[in-house]
């Protein structure tokens, strides 16, 4: 009995550390929305958002951690983490119109493929390529970081679901509504436009 207590706690799961890239600073990522952003008020629960300011760009990376991933030593599940930058300090009013995604997995959990799609069960958008990828060590195993650039709307769709999935080559994760309401948290947060006349839930 003692023995097999003594295998399971050292096959349970723990959080990689959260490790982000530094703020980009190309000027693709502050560029505003075209059109007005909208999301439902968040649930309650929802991830907290990351706010780091870059003095030496004068730029603000908002981040949510929606997945903070799990690594047992033989199996990974990946780690998300949604952000956005914009220009200065000072709470933005309007979102930018990009949405960058960091995708982690830790090996052995290798990724087949890089194609990102995002579905729920209204809709189903295929947004692409990433445009950065990199395989570096980290701790005691390697990191496969793949970096999204994805437009605001899309990713706000995304956050309407009451439920979604996003998936990666053979690599699919699930969205609960708490999850997705950290993504209409960072857009909020952001300056998107909250349901009109509706007031959050307490």
């Amino acid at each position: 009995m003692h023995r097999s207590l003594g295998l399971s706690v050292l096959f349970v799961a723990c959080a990689p550390q959260l490790v982000l890239p530094p703020v980009p600073t190309e000027p693709a990522w502050r560029e505003p929305a075209a059109a007005a952003v909208e999301v439902p008020w968040p649930a309650a629960g929802a991830p907290p958002i990351r706010v780091d300011y870059d003095a030496r760009s004068s730029l603000t990376r908002y981040a949510v951690t929606t997945h903070a991933g799990a690594y047992t030593g033989w199996r990974a599940r990946p780690q998300l983490t949604f952000f956005a930058v914009t220009p200065g300090s000072a709470p933005p009013t309007q979102p930018p119109a990009h949405i960058g995604l960091v995708f982690r997995t830790l090996e052995p959990e290798a990724v087949l493929g890089s194609r990102l799609v995002l579905s729920c069960p209204d809709a189903m958008d295929s947004i692409g390529l990433p445009i950065a990828s990199t395989v570096t060590s980290t701790g005691n195993t390697r990191s496969h970081f793949l970096t999204y650039q994805i437009s605001s709307a899309h990713v706000a769709a995304f956050a309407a679901c009451s439920e979604g999935t996003l998936a990666i080559a053979q690599i699919r994760v699930t969205f609960t509504v708490t999850q997705l309401s950290g993504l209409r948290a960072l857009l909020l947060r952001l300056g998107a436009t909250p349901p009109s006349g509706v007031q959050p839930r307490s």
